[in-house]
């Protein structure tokens, strides 16, 4: 399938550091496509890049087959973006912060009226229309940020954290527009929340100094994590250090994390579980669970730099 967004070879340095360094991927047209990593990683400056907000230092970035920095203004049409802080201008109220940037993007006259009170209905923030952004909460600015973003129906929406702050109905409503309103347009979005990623995204990419450690599909994803079973082991007494020490130097043990009256670790072979089953049963066992990896343990190994292939 043709790529809406590629990166080729880009680096980013922000006050003397690498950010971004060589990052080369590619996002499909019509896709859902999810960032994931750690806070500073360069999850949102990844997203200021594709929406122009952000140059370069290197490399090259292409939207719909056009480089975003000999075409800017030919690209920008093409894209909706909501930064993960609401910019709103704060001399001009709500309602006005849309319909400015709807004029911009050659909305019509008589959509641009029509158009806004639909999403402000639709989210249920009518009655803050015309107070400004001081005057609102931070949920309501996310969400108007976010109309704001779609209010030219763009072929390529980039939404940075777009349900961070919000109430759990109105990350539903943030959704259901997106899955109403956006079929086969490409999607990008970053989140901390893995629940979300898994469910909203149909390509996930983890990301870790200044490079996408590993990407694909949620089915491809999910027979890695398949790969590395995770463990979880209770006590009865609460494990010394020798016992801790004891179970951290068994062979091919993968990031054995003691808390509290718990361990829990990884293991990629069942003789290790073994080993680990009997050095706990003579110490005092209480309780035992097994279960595969989740989206989120695969993120926790790759960020620690654990190979779990």
């Amino acid at each position: 399938m043709e790529a809406s967004i590629t990166l080729k070879e880009v680096a980013k340095i922000y006050n003397k550091n690498m950010l971004l360094a060589d990052l080369s991927f590619g996002i499909k047209q019509g896709s859902n496509f999810v960032i994931i990593g750690k806070n500073g990683s360069g999850k949102s400056t990844i997203l200021k890049i594709i929406s122009g907000v952000v140059n370069i230092d290197n490399g090259t970035v292409y939207i719909n087959g056009k480089n975003i920095n000999t075409r800017p203004l030919d690209v920008k049409q093409h894209i909706g973006y909501s930064p993960q802080t609401p910019l709103l201008d704060t001399n001009l109220n709500l309602y006005q912060n849309i319909d400015l940037y709807a004029r911009l993007y050659g909305v019509g006259n008589n959509e641009i009226n029509a158009s806004i009170l639909n999403w402000f209905n639709f989210f249920g923030i009518s009655k803050y229309l015309k107070l400004y952004p001081e005057n609102v909460s931070f949920g309501v600015q996310k969400i108007v940020s976010f109309i704001r973003s779609i209010i030219h129906m763009p072929d390529i929406l980039i939404l940075d954290e777009p349900t961070m702050g919000l109430e759990p109905n109105q990350k539903t409503k943030i959704w259901d527009s997106i899955n109403r309103h956006f079929i086969n347009k490409t999607i990008i979005f970053t989140s901390q929340d893995f629940n979300e990623a898994e469910r909203y995204a149909d390509q996930i990419a983890i990301l870790h100094n200044g490079n996408i450690k590993i990407s694909g599909s949620q089915d491809h994803l999910m027979y890695l994590t398949q790969g590395i079973p995770k463990y979880t082991i209770s006590f009865s007494v609460l494990p010394d250090e020798m016992l801790v020490n004891k179970i951290k130097s068994i062979p091919r043990i993968v990031k054995p994390v003691f808390s509290g009256f718990e361990l829990e670790f990884y293991a990629k072979e069942r003789q290790v579980f073994f080993e680990v089953l009997k050095v706990a049963i003579d110490a005092g066992l209480k309780d035992m669970d097994a279960g595969l990896s989740t989206l989120e343990d695969l993120f926790i190994n790759y960020v620690n730099e654990e190979n779990v292939e």
